[in-house]
């Protein structure tokens, strides 16, 4: 399916109306315009929570990003024993996916 038409159903599903790629008017239909043809290599880089922290320390000459504790693929893999108390897990793509945890006694690990 051509990524225009996969944005106008999933636009429609969420938003119930139709977007206009032509004439895009509110900030809706602007972000998909840009998403479907700013194709600048710097959005990929910035977009990229583990990417962008390379882009901004050599831009500011400095780190002032907070420290990652782990990356990496598969969550099965993750140290628990070595996290802090207290974390957050972001995933790197995706919307409305952290978990902030608070005491990480009460984590649930298992796969149920």
């Amino acid at each position: 399916m051509p990524d225009e038409t996969y944005l106008k159903i999933i636009y429609f599903l969420r938003l119930k109306k139709r977007l206009d790629l032509n004439d895009p008017e509110c900030w809706t239909e602007k972000m998909q315009w840009k998403k479907s043809y700013d194709r600048r290599p710097l959005l990929t880089t910035v977009a990229d929570k583990v990417k962008v922290r390379e882009y901004v320390i050599h831009k500011l000459n400095k780190n002032v990003m907070p420290e990652i504790l782990w990356t990496g693929k598969n969550p099965e893999n993750i140290l628990f024993e070595e996290l802090p108390n207290s974390f957050v897990i972001k995933t790197n793509y995706g919307l409305r996916t952290n978990i902030i945890i608070k005491d990480k006694s009460n984590i649930n690990r298992t796969n149920k």
